[in-house]
């Protein structure tokens, strides 16, 4: 990077600091777009080798060599942040590019989804790799890549509320209580003394019902030291991803916010690199197409409406003398809408950037008035028949309450199917596919996918489910090929699929 630039960045990040934001240290390194395919593709500089990277990789290089997408940056949630830019970038869009990587570090510090993520993932993820790489010299390339495409079959369903870090269950065991006599026992014969009462303790397993698979089967299931490691390390990065994906839309709308902010209060912009800022600009918060919203379009827009409606607020609520003396930072009409507020849409934007995710952001911030101006809607088939291929794709709707949920809904769970271990017996573990009427399950996904855990567990796995139809659904997976059995009006339908 040119002295020139590098001045400039300093000065962008000292406006940065001086318009409130508090982002970790960032630093930016100038590299050629093949290593930027390479650290989006891995999601890390260095970390352990996997067949689905390469394919990554290679969707990346085909897209851009083709032109139809580059990565201008990439940053990571690390401290200090690092930032990889293009080396093909003029200098108008890496002065763009820094302000937007100054949003993401403040984001990454202090969005209570990123509060307990590991900030020095960079190196941990290095170590992880030489150790995966040592035991794929000792047991076989192949056998290692077996057991590493069973744990990122699964590296989604982890638990964020119980953490990475949680101990296993209480020990079952039999404990032995008193209590009180049955009123009027001695009218009925019996001994009017304390009873003493023995029952199992932790009866059930697993005691409740048990979000983290890969933590279950780390913890209970038979395997090998060093299966169980990889387990770990590959769970140990999952946590460290989450919170990405949770956070989508949020993280690129104050990115986008802030990099609108600064660039358009640097003072050092000549007037043709303000008109490419501006340029580029529109093209960031374009609205998408075919058929995808841009989460940058839709974070920066409703970030900017909540600027703008808090500040109407704000000034309503400094004109109300009551409103000032009383204990209420906001006050809402009878329809519950937020009429006076005792905080500006500045001190706002910064409480949302804090608190929330996508699905609370959607839910919480998109208004039916933003709605109608973003032209948002829902789609989809035009009836339910037993061949959807002959039916029509249409507009379904555009009520708020609808969009907002089409919206979220493939962003609950961090885009994949609530699935739990009901309980576990002798026979079988059985999985519960929690929310099934919010949609199917994918059969080859879900098939693959137990045969995976079938393999950790070394016992017949069964998972309830429901059909497109909403009629209950079983998969059993047991001796090499699954079983399913649908049921509607009490009769069964059997269906062998072998693997």
């Amino acid at each position: 990077m040119n002295s020139n630039l590098e001045n400039r960045f300093n000065e962008i990040e000292q406006l940065a600091l001086k318009m409130g934001l508090d982002p970790f240290p960032v630093l930016y390194e100038e590299v050629p777009r093949e290593i930027i395919w390479d650290v989006a593709s891995y999601g890390l500089p260095t970390r352990m080798s996997h067949w689905s990277f390469g394919r990554s990789f290679l969707h990346q290089k085909m897209s851009g060599e083709m032109g139809y997408s580059k990565i201008y940056e990439l940053i990571l949630n690390n401290n200090p942040s690092y930032a990889f830019l293009d080396d093909t970038n003029s200098d108008v869009i890496n002065l763009l590019i820094c302000a937007h990587c100054y949003g993401h570090s403040d984001f990454f510090k202090n969005n209570i989804c990123f509060a307990k993520t590991n900030r020095n993932m960079v190196n941990q993820a290095e170590r992880n790799a030489k150790i995966i790489d040592q035991y794929k010299d000792k047991y076989g390339v192949d056998t290692v890549e077996d057991w590493m495409d069973i744990a990122f079959a699964l590296d989604n369903h982890i638990d964020p509320v119980l953490g990475e870090e949680r101990a296993k269950y209480p020990e079952q065991e039999y404990v032995t209580r008193e209590i009180a006599p049955l009123p009027y026992a001695d009218l009925h014969g019996d001994d009017n003394k304390p009873r003493v009462v023995t029952r199992l303790n932790n009866e059930n397993f697993p005691p409740w019902k048990e979000k983290d698979i890969l933590w279950f089967l780390i913890n209970y299931s038979n395997m090998q030291p060093w299966q169980r490691e990889v387990f770990s390390l590959i769970r140990s990065e999952s946590y460290y991803f989450h919170p990405q994906g949770m956070t989508k839309i949020m993280n690129e709308g104050w990115a986008s916010y802030w990099h609108a902010e600064l660039m358009n209060n640097y003072e050092n912009l000549t007037p043709a690199e303000h008109l490419d800022f501006s340029k580029a600009h529109s093209g960031v918060v374009s609205p998408g197409h075919g058929g995808a919203l841009n989460p940058y379009y839709v974070g920066f827009r409703i970030l900017r409406d909540i600027k703008e409606r808090w500040d109407k607020y704000f000034e309503e609520g400094k004109k109300d003398a009551a409103f000032q003396k009383s204990e209420h930072n906001e006050m809402r009409d009878e329809k519950g809408n937020i009429v006076m507020s005792k905080i500006d849409g500045s001190a706002k934007i910064f409480d949302v950037r804090k608190n929330d995710d996508d699905v609370s952001f959607i839910h919480n911030y998109l208004t039916r008035e933003l709605a109608e101006d973003m032209k948002l809607f829902t789609y989809g088939l035009k009836g339910e028949t037993e061949n959807p291929d002959e039916d029509a794709i249409i507009l379904k709707d555009r009520e708020l309450h609808v969009v907002r949920e089409g919206m979220v809904s493939r962003m609950y769970n961090n885009g994949v199917p609530p699935i739990v271990i009901e309980k576990v017996d002798d026979k079988a573990m059985h999985l519960l596919h929690e929310a099934a009427d919010k949609g199917p399950l994918d059969e080859k996904y879900t098939k693959e996918t137990l045969k995976y855990i079938q393999k950790a567990w070394k016992k017949p796995i069964i998972l309830r489910t429901r059909d497109r139809y909403g009629r209950e659904l079983k998969y059993k997976s047991a001796d090499g090929a699954v079983t399913t059995e649908t049921s509607k009006d009490g009769d069964s339908k059997r269906i062998m699929v072998e693997l």
